[in-house]
């Protein structure tokens, strides 16, 4: 039966007529994003963890915009990456200790504890790392505590496993080692314990160069391809993005290569999290994920995910921009273009669905001097309303008696097939 109801929903979601497409869209890029019950997802400084067929993503929560305060971490799961279902608030700032912000989370697994592993910036007057472990995925973590890295302080951070499940921490921090004893940026890898449980010891440092405050870098973020590293860091600004830069090596002890700039001068309005690379029937694809900070009111923070692609020498990467794309984590390719993929015709068409999210009435414009069979479905496939239209360029559809969360405007026509997608809110 999910079978089925998965297979409804992607035909649904697809934008095509092809009932054999599994491209499904992104949520917009700099726009606030929705779950399948139609709430605004919060999740900030997201990261990611597969778990069989199922991604999940966790991320902070925070006020806005009379405090800022952080206050837990939120969990969500997508089979698609389009749409996600609030899990579970996994972590609260009262577990943590209410004076202590926690942010950039992220989750392994312990073969070895059979536990997740939770680390996270945590800090008030001093700059640690916070840990905590749970035996699900989803559930209510055990806090820990609050420890220094090798450094004896920690700034932004992220983790890595290799394949034999060693894991690292990757991670940027201050030490009194400018040529005057002052604080300099640091990046740095430090190997965890068997159990990921403790810090055990460094294995690469990279001080920033006292004269040029680009080599200041933060926020680092870390994929493998085909035996190579990369990491991709921004300068620190404070909340004001600046441009993304990366390294790469065949080794996490390095060498690593000087930096590189990756994305614009903004790198999109936006500062990485985490990068989250699937894997499919068909191919590997790699995804920078990002934050568009707004520090004047965090909450209101927007999401951005980019997929990473490579230049022709198969080392070198860019990143382009785009409103949304379309993955089919299946097959684990993406493209800009569903059509193009699934290789099926669509007559051209200028609809507009506004506003959205609504709880009340929406409109749809851009329709045709022709006859249309218009239908309402949640992500089950359940056919909420069903109406025929004629003659007429512009309709407005109530949408009060539907429940909260995401919905499919289904339309057709003699010449046209168009899926719409809305929240009910």
């Amino acid at each position: 039966m999910k079978k089925l109801k998965l297979l409804l929903c992607l035909t649904i979601f697809s934008f095509t007529i092809s009932v054999k497409a599994q491209y499904l869209e992104t949520q917009p890029n700099g726009e606030l994003w929705y779950d399948t019950d139609g709430n605004v997802i919060d999740a900030h400084a997201r990261s990611y963890i597969q778990v069989g067929d199922t991604f999940y993503m966790f991320g902070e929560k925070r006020e806005g915009p009379s405090d800022n305060q952080f206050r837990a971490f939120h969990c969500y799961s997508s089979t698609d990456l389009s749409n996600w279902t609030f899990r579970n608030t996994v972590l609260t700032a009262a577990d943590i200790g209410i004076q202590t912000v926690g942010t950039r989370v992220d989750v392994l697994f312990n073969e070895q504890s059979q536990q997740y592993v939770m680390y996270f910036k945590s800090k008030n007057n001093e700059r640690k790392y916070g840990l905590a472990t749970c035996s699900t995925v989803d559930g209510d973590y055990d806090f820990k505590g609050r420890f220094y890295p090798t450094s004896g302080d920690f700034g932004d951070g992220t983790l890595w496993k290799e394949p034999d499940g060693t894991a690292y921490l990757v991670y940027s921090c201050l030490m009194p080692t400018g040529s005057t004893g002052n604080n300099i940026r640091h990046l740095r890898i430090d190997r965890l314990s068997s159990d990921y449980l403790t810090v055990e010891s460094n294995i690469w440092d990279r001080p920033a160069d006292e004269t040029n405050n680009l080599t200041k870098r933060e926020a680092p973020i870390i994929f493998n391809k085909d035996g190579r590293y990369y990491i991709i860091t921004s300068r620190t600004s404070g909340w004001r993005s600046n441009q993304a830069t990366y390294i790469h090596a065949t080794s996490l002890a390095g060498p690593w290569t000087e930096q590189q700039n990756i994305g614009d001068a903004l790198t999109y309005d936006s500062q990485g999290s985490s990068m989250l690379t699937i894997t499919g029937t068909e191919g590997t694809s790699y995804f920078y994920s990002g934050d568009r900070w707004n520090g004047n009111n965090l909450q209101d923070s927007r999401y951005m995910f980019l997929p990473i692609q490579f230049d022709a020498n198969g080392v070198d990467i860019f990143m382009d921009y785009y409103d949304t794309f379309f993955i089919d984590t299946t097959k684990g390719l993406w493209s800009t273009n569903v059509l193009s993929v699934n290789k099926i015709s669509q007559t051209r068409d200028n609809f507009k669905l506004y506003p959205n999210p609504s709880s009340s009435v929406v409109h749809i414009s851009g329709f045709s001097q022709d006859s249309h069979t218009i239908d309402i479905l949640d992500l089950q496939g359940r056919n909420y309303n069903s109406i025929k239209v004629s003659n007429q360029k512009e309709i407005k559809l109530p949408v009060n008696n539907l429940p909260a969360g995401i919905y499919f405007i289904k339309i057709q026509g003699s010449k046209i097939h168009k899926t719409l997608k809305f929240i009910r809110k």
